[in-house]
């Protein structure tokens, strides 16, 4: 996502809207739990925002692109399933913990961080998979770059979902 308006270079945490870019933005929810981002400015609710936060890890590139670096996880049970959960933040789909890395993290160390908070399982071993660049603006902050780790096998607590290549989610 490109920042094209004018936005604080502070040093600190700021929420802009994507439609007017006005920092008067607020979470609100809805009956599913999804989480959207009103504007009090042009009144519009949206999916997302911008936001420009000084604890995770963000650069601008040449072309005014705004990047931020995440690192997720991915669990595969012992028939091979990968562990899954819907997402109540956009973009609302499926997906594997994951999450953003903060400033001073090692991408290893967000990974463990969120497999905990997203889904409550700790690992010690993670096995590095990749590092990749993720254009197509489908994170709510912006394009991210990724660093995805492989975990040794966990049971799933009962709000996952466990999947198997081809197939739709299944408990």
């Amino acid at each position: 996502m490109k920042l094209d308006f004018e936005w604080a270079d502070d040093g600190r945490y700021h929420q802009y809207c994507v439609g007017c870019h006005a920092e008067a933005v607020s979470r609100e929810y809805d009956d599913a739990g999804r989480t959207f981002y009103r504007c009090s400015n042009c009144g519009r609710r949206h999916e997302r925002s911008i936001v420009i936060d000084p604890h995770v890890r963000w650069w601008m590139d040449a072309g005014g692109e705004y990047w931020h670096e995440s690192a997720g996880v991915f669990v595969l049970d012992p028939a091979g399933r990968l562990l899954v959960f819907q997402r109540t933040v956009y973009p609302f789909a499926l997906t594997v913990p994951s999450g953003h890395v903060d400033v001073g993290e090692h991408p290893a160390a967000a990974a463990r961080r969120e497999l905990k908070e997203e889904v409550g399982l700790a690992c010690d071993v993670l096995l590095p998979l990749a590092v990749e660049d993720i254009t197509g603006d489908s994170c709510r902050r912006g394009r991210t770059r990724t660093g995805g780790t492989l975990s040794p096998p966990a049971p799933p607590p009962s709000i996952l979902a466990w999947m198997r290549r081809g197939t739709s989610h299944s408990g």
